[in-house]
């Protein structure tokens, strides 16, 4: 088996580094100052497409060009490199700064786009800021070896966890729909379809995002803000 190290990305919740208290977003969207609010109700539009399926159509490419024409820092929140907003698409949640999508871009990611948004702060545009938007970068029947990977239920974040046997792709998309947000994976086991990246999210078993050592130790060297990361043990991966 292949041995590769992994760490879930995530935005800080250290109200040094943020600003924000609740571990909350560091800002929001504000349709009201929208030249035209349309493209604010056609972005809102698709999250609720996303909760109607149960998520299924998450990380898929985007079938429009978000136009967030008017987002604004929370009074008290800081200025990060990473910028964690309320209403944040799941593959879609964080705008980035110049260094950062420089740093990104010159690591393996899956197919990604980085939007331009208006980012203000005391009335003030922050230039340069952009949406980063990535999809699933695999098919998680390709990839993922059901048969040697292990899954339970846990309906309450701090329930119990009750082993549940799935058969195959399509008994997992079955169970899915029947216990939606209440499937989690204790193991994961990646065959030999499995190819390195260094940043994917795994499409239906985690929105978290992983990031290979390499682009962590980047990240960290080049300063950049807004994030800490946790070594990947819950789901822990196997590599064929």
């Amino acid at each position: 088996m292949k041995q590769l190290q992994y760490f879930i990305m995530q935005h800080s919740i250290d109200p040094k580094i943020t600003g924000m208290k609740d571990a909350s977003g560091q800002a929001r969207i504000v349709r009201t100052k929208f030249s035209n609010p349309q493209h604010y109700d056609e972005y809102i539009t698709y999250l609720v497409s996303l909760v109607k399926d149960n998520f299924l159509s998450l990380g898929k490419p985007l079938n429009f060009s978000p136009q967030l024409e008017y987002m604004e820092l929370y009074p008290q929140a800081k200025l990060t490199d990473f910028v964690d907003f309320n209403d944040s698409l799941s593959t879609g949640r964080y705008l980035v700064s110049p260094t950062a999508q420089r740093v990104l871009s010159q690591f393996d990611l899956p197919t990604y786009a980085f939007y331009p948004v208006n980012l203000y702060q005391n009335n003030k545009l922050i230039e340069g800021y952009q949406l980063l938007y990535y999809t699933f970068a695999f098919e998680f029947e390709q990839v993922v070896d059901i048969s040697k990977s292990k899954f339970y239920l846990q309906r309450t974040f701090r329930g119990t966890k009750v082993p549940i046997e799935i058969k195959n792709y399509f008994d997992y998309i079955s169970k899915l729909k029947q216990n939606p947000l209440h499937i989690n994976s204790e193991n994961i086991f990646f065959n030999n379809q499995f190819k390195f990246l260094d940043f994917f999210s795994i499409q239906y078993l985690s929105i978290d995002i992983y990031v290979s050592q390499r682009l962590k130790e980047a990240i960290e060297a080049a300063g950049l803000t807004g994030l800490e990361f946790k070594e990947a043990v819950n789901p822990s991966f196997e590599f064929e």
